[in-house]
Parts: C-alpha cells; structure tokens; sequence
C-alpha cells in the first residue's frame, strides 16, 4: 500500500479530487501540468503521463518491468527550449520521480509519490518531448519466477 500524507489523505476522501502531477527529473528539474512552486518552481511543460505497466508472466517464469512514458511540451518557455535545458546536462538514464499533489499539500512530502524509475528513452520531435521510464525491479532482482 502507498503511504499518504494525513493532508493528502484528507483530499482525497470527497467525491471529487483535484491532483496535479509532479515530475521531479534527477533533483535538477521540476516540471508538471500547471505552474507552481512548492519547494522549487515546477515549469507547466508537462503534457500527459501515461499508465504504469507491470505484470508476471508465469509461463515464462519472466518479470516485466514496470514503465511509463510521459510527453512534454517542447516549446519556448523562459526563453529556452526543454530539449536545450534536459540536454545541457545528459538526463540518459538519470532518476525521475512522479508524484501527485492535493489542494492542500505545502510541500512534496505532503504528496503522494506515485512512481520511481529511470531514464530509458527519449524521443522528440518539433512540438513533443516523448521520455520513457523504467523501474529498477528487473536489474534489482533478475530471478526466475517463480522461485
């Protein structure tokens, strides 16, 4: 079960829910659907977040990993494109965090940290930035299933 914060927690028990997606790229970059500032400035560069995949499959004896792919807008913002500011320093391969806020939470511990992985591939053309992340569950554990 994922942890929440009790202001997390709080937000979510109503019929309706208002949760803004966070993206946190290797502690340098903080990017998400809207803009705003909890401990860092989040650019609203964010276009959509796919599903998380995960399965066994118990024929095989194989696990496969988990991912998601997100797509950004690449377009201008602060006088720089995202592809300029992601490329200045390699992100290849570096971690990304996706976390969910709630109306009420005051910082990224108050929200719900939804996914965990790393860098795996990125594609972009004119308009989109196309990055997909893999978790670490198949390096980590590497077993035939079942054991």
């Amino acid at each position: 079960m994922i942890p929440l914060s009790e202001r997390f927690s709080n937000d979510i028990q109503g019929k309706d829910t208002y949760l803004i997606p966070l993206v946190v790229i290797d502690n340098r970059f903080y990017l998400s659907t809207s803009k705003l500032t909890l401990e860092n400035h989040y650019d609203p560069l964010v276009k959509s977040i796919g599903n998380i995949k995960e399965s066994i499959d118990t024929t095989k004896k194989k696990f496969k990993i988990s991912s998601v792919s997100i797509k950004f807008f690449n377009f201008e913002y602060n006088g720089e494109r995202l592809t300029d500011r992601l490329f200045k320093q390699s992100i290849m391969n570096s971690k990304l965090d996706i976390w969910y806020k709630s109306p009420s939470c005051e910082s990224l511990e108050d929200c719900m940290k939804l996914y965990s992985g790393y860098i795996r591939d990125i594609k972009e053309n004119a308009d989109l930035l196309t990055i997909e992340i893999e978790d670490v569950t198949e390096t980590s554990l590497h077993k035939e299933l079942p054991y």
